[in-house]
């Protein structure tokens, strides 16, 4: 048929399709028709793993392989299901957001028991939203409740463990196709049982690579995480010692930082014991900041199965590769001591503990040497605010976690700007800021202080919580800094960000490269780059909104942006304390007063058209906004856009292939447009 032919035809029946597109129009599809990526596009991609039918409504029959309520994720109900052949891309984590609603209880998933087949209608989302690494789920929808609908099939049979090496989850595109999957590593030794330094995580290694152990299920995670309520003393309930050898059984998690995936095991007996070391915990210091003249004792609890037959501190000074030993002897309730000997003032001191049980099994305390060891600094005047903050080490952990200091410093951040918290500073060198949590004292900007008080990693970032002693040395000092650096300096990943964590710097020179980091959320977070690298900039302080009004644009110049630098959610970002502390040039949007903007969709250019056509819109404000292909029966063919978007005119390119990135037929399609309230449907042809 000539073209000019079935263009004319399928024009002709363009007359008679009455367009009626459904909110959300339901598919009856496989686990892994959601699950599939091929691993050439997480290649080529960037590594993102989103789901082809990422915010579809989709209906699965599946067999429920863990507890309605098994996952921990906060207040919600989630479990994991997979397709009754299991295999690879057949697994998937189901999460309930609302659970208190009487639709919550209507759905039926408190109801659930591991074993049922069940038909289980929701959204597909990614968690979290916009990054490179994410968790597809299905999430079933509570208003109006669809309940889950039982197959009367239960205790079906479970999946047996796929065997795996730890290198199979070194990329996504190896690792993505066992999201959720019930799997099983051997001959595994543990590295570091608190590598989340209280955060429930541990990491093991085998014969190939690392893995991280996750906290995944809340029985661990109730034990082992301390912002659950759990505890590091926990640890050996849950995790075998370090230096211990096992196998272990769990589910993949898929994770945004960069430890890509995690094991989340259900309880301790998801692992299998083929050496078993003495578990060292409580270890403690009594001297804090020790002067040249005195030792320092360090003391440890160790419990084994059988006996400890050794205990030692081994200890190195400056950095020298070489390791020094002291004995340690036992005390009372298996606690064991010994003391490093006094050093001179200014000696960086680095150890750890080490024991050995009767069977000749050794563990040491922190379990990965190679990345982390305890220590301190000799001071005979007492410790600085760089002493506190400094480490040898990339996590980012002070040497006096848990240990009560005594520092001075300038306030350059007050109570005003960060409600109950303050940053001080004693310089303008690397490792000179610090925050500090005090919901009584109320230092103003310029005030001299010294303070007295216990240190913290809170989620990864040095403080100092809640002073015992607050002493107001002198007021209207001039505020240390701002310290100027590069975006490069300071952006996540950097090996000099750590260094200037709650310091007050400044960035010159920069464009907003995302405006909406967070999209498809608005949490007021921005991205800049001055050309050596992105950094977030952040809205944490009581007056400054960041980008929550979009206010910026991609695009936009920013002069100046000053603040206090923070690690919040695994990012280092720029705290501005003020409006004032941001001095910017704008220029990628106009003014809307001088150009206002309505919302508008257009219809596509050329059409009828082959290969692709271009779609212009047209927004009033910035927001949200969804750009979806449909065809002719309602079902979702290519999501174009699913983001944030500036005020403003707009086009975007639709190169006629589907979410699977294969060719569509010749055809009617529709597009819709929706942005806040705004909804506009227009028709196109494609004609091969």
């Amino acid at each position: 048929m000539k073209f000019v032919t079935k263009v004319a035809c399928l024009i002709a029946l363009f007359s008679i399709v009455a367009m009626v597109l459904p909110a959300a129009a339901q598919q009856n599809v496989k686990i892994r028709d959601i699950q599939f990526v091929h691993p050439d596009s997480l290649k080529k991609s960037g590594d993102r793993d989103n789901s082809p039918m990422l915010r579809d409504t989709v209906t699965v029959t599946c067999v429920v392989v863990t507890g309605p309520r098994s996952l921990w994720t906060g207040a919600r109900w989630s479990f994991i299901v997979a397709d009754t052949s299991y295999g690879e891309w057949n697994f998937i984590q189901v999460v309930q957001n609302d659970t208190l609603s009487a639709g919550a209880l209507a759905t039926n998933v408190s109801a659930l028991q591991v074993g049922d087949v069940v038909r289980i209608t929701g959204l597909v989302n990614e968690f979290p939203n916009n990054v490179s690494h994410s968790q597809t789920q299905i999430e079933p929808f509570t208003n109006p409740p669809v309940p889950v609908e039982f197959l009367n099939i239960f205790n079906f049979r479970l999946p047996q463990p796929v065997l795996l090496k730890a290198e199979d989850f070194a990329s996504p595109d190896r690792g993505e196709k066992y999201e959720c999957a019930y799997v099983r590593l051997e001959n595994g030794t543990m590295l570091n049982n608190n590598s989340g330094n209280g955060n429930g995580q541990a990491l093991m290694r085998d014969a190939t690579a690392q893995l991280l152990i996750d906290d995944w299920f809340n029985p661990v995670h109730s034990l082992v995480d301390q912002a659950a309520g759990g505890s590091v003393a926990n640890i050996p309930r849950v995790y075998p010692a370090n230096g211990a050898r096992f196998n272990v059984t769990g589910w993949i998690r898929d994770l945004s930082g960069p430890q890509q995936f995690a094991l989340g095991v259900e309880s301790k007996n998801g692992f299998q014991l083929l050496s078993n070391p003495a578990a060292i915990t409580n270890i403690s210091r009594t001297v804090a900041v020790p002067t040249s003249s005195q030792s320092v004792p360090v003391r440890a609890k160790m419990v084994d199965n059988g006996k400890v037959d050794s205990a030692k501190v081994f200890y190195s000074i400056d950095n020298a590769k070489t390791w020094q030993t002291v004995n340690m002897n036992a005390d009372t309730g298996n606690f064991y001591q010994g003391s490093i000997p006094a050093q001179a003032n200014g000696t960086l001191v680095r150890y750890y503990v080490w024991s050995k049980d009767n069977d000749g099994d050794v563990s040491t305390q922190p379990g990965d040497l190679q990345t982390s060891n305890f220590f301190y600094t000799v001071r005979d005047n007492g410790p600085t605010i760089y002493d506190v903050q400094y480490t040898p080490f990339a996590n980012g952990v002070s040497g006096y976690v848990n240990l009560n200091v005594t520092v001075s410093g300038v306030v350059t951040a007050d109570s005003a700007d960060f409600s109950n918290e303050y940053f001080i500073q004693d310089g303008n060198a690397p490792w000179s800021g610090l925050w500090v949590r005090d919901s009584i004292n109320k230092p103003k900007r310029g005030d001299d202080i010294t303070i007295t008080g216990p240190v913290q990693e809170q989620f990864s970032q040095t403080r100092i919580n809640t002073p015992t002693v607050f002493k107001l040395n002198s007021s209207n000092n001039p505020i240390p800094g701002p310290v100027v650096v590069k975006t490069g300096d300071i952006r996540t990943g950097s090996p000099t960000a750590e260094s200037y964590e709650s310091m007050f710097v400044q960035v010159r020179n920069a464009v907003v490269v995302n405006p909406f980091a967070d999209a498809p959320s608005n949490f007021g977070e921005f991205t800049i780059n001055d050309g050596t690298g992105e950094v977030r900039v952040d809205d944490r302080s009581n007056a400054y909104r960041g980008n929550l009004d979009s206010t910026y644009a991609r695009g936009d110049s920013i002069r100046i942006i000053t603040g206090v630098l923070e690690y919040t959610f695994n990012n280092f970002k720029i705290n501005p304390r003020l409006p004032a502390d941001v001095v910017r040039i704008r220029t990628a949007v106009k003014d809307q007063s001088s150009a206002p903007f309505v919302y508008r969709l257009e219809q596509n250019y050329p059409n009828p058209f082959n290969p692709e056509t271009t779609i212009r819109y047209q927004l009033a404000k910035a927001g949200q906004v969804d750009l979806v292909i449909y065809n002719m029966l309602g079902q979702k063919v290519r999501t174009l856009i699913n983001g944030v978007k500036t005020v403003g005119n707009h086009l975007q390119v639709w190169d006629g292939k589907n979410d699977r990135g294969l060719i569509a037929p010749t055809g009617i399609y529709f597009y819709r447009l929706q942005a806040g309230t705004f909804t506009e449907v227009k028709k196109m042809l494609l004609v091969r």
